[in-house]
């Protein structure tokens, strides 16, 4: 069966030392400088869609502003074309009425 000596506990003991003198020494260098990266890159990816998202904002707003003032302008412009219709209204009636007159004048002329 298994039996415990000093001897074997000594050596796996130094073997298990030196296996992790070189897995620091060579593999965990390698690892920390991926995991570097990895955390360099998603900190770009962040701050890359910080500056888009800052831009888009910056967008919505501007376009926002144009739209309102576009309503307004189309307020504006509706009221006027109201305003011109009426004008256009009472200008057509007035012509309209001119008419008449003169029809009637004529008529009434002819009458004599």
């Amino acid at each position: 069966m298994f039996e415990f000596t000093k001897s074997i506990f000594f050596w796996t003991l130094i073997n298990f030392g030196i296996l992790l003198f070189l897995v620091h020494k060579f593999a965990l260098p390698s690892f920390y400088k991926m995991v570097d990266e990895h955390q360099n890159r998603k900190q770009k990816a962040l701050d890359e869609l910080n500056a888009r998202n800052s831009e888009a904002e910056r967008i919505l707003k501007e376009y926002e502003i144009k739209l309102a003032t576009a309503q307004e302008e189309a307020k504006k412009i509706i009221h006027q074309a109201g305003k011109d219709k009426k004008a256009l209204g009472k200008k057509e009636l007035k012509n309209l009425q001119k008419k008449k007159q003169f029809l009637i004048s004529g008529l009434k002329d002819e009458v004599k």
